[in-house]
């Protein structure tokens, strides 16, 4: 995925709205009652929603600091270039080639090679 995922989240939307009427689909609300019970569902599907996105976030900014803490200035350098979480617009989105990348500095964990070489 080139554009690290960013669309994704029109999709998330879409879902909790695709979820909610499909709710009100099999509950056929006809009083006004059973359109209050459907409010407090939708309300519930966004509250969950707004609490996965905190818990998210809190998430990310956790994992960034271990990252800041193993590779340092590579990484300092990529997060001042690189979004949080929305995109820049008509920011140039190509990618450092891997020449870039000062020597000594470790390689991630999940390239670097196990076992003898």
């Amino acid at each position: 995925m080139t554009d690290n995922g960013y669309g994704l989240w029109f999709l998330v939307v879409f879902n909790s709205l695709m979820f909610i009427m499909f709710a009100a689909s099999f509950f056929h609300p006809q009083s006004k009652r059973d359109w209050r019970a459907l409010g407090g569902f939708s309300a519930f599907v966004v509250a969950l929603f707004t609490v996965l996105l905190y818990v998210y976030r809190r998430l990310a900014v956790r994992e960034e600091r271990e990252v800041a803490a193993e590779f340092g200035p590579v990484w300092a350098r990529y997060a001042a270039e690189t979004p949080r979480f929305l995109p820049r617009r008509g920011h140039d989105r190509r990618v450092a080639p891997p020449a870039a990348i000062p020597d000594g500095v470790p390689a991630p964990a999940r390239t670097r090679r196990r076992g003898p070489s």
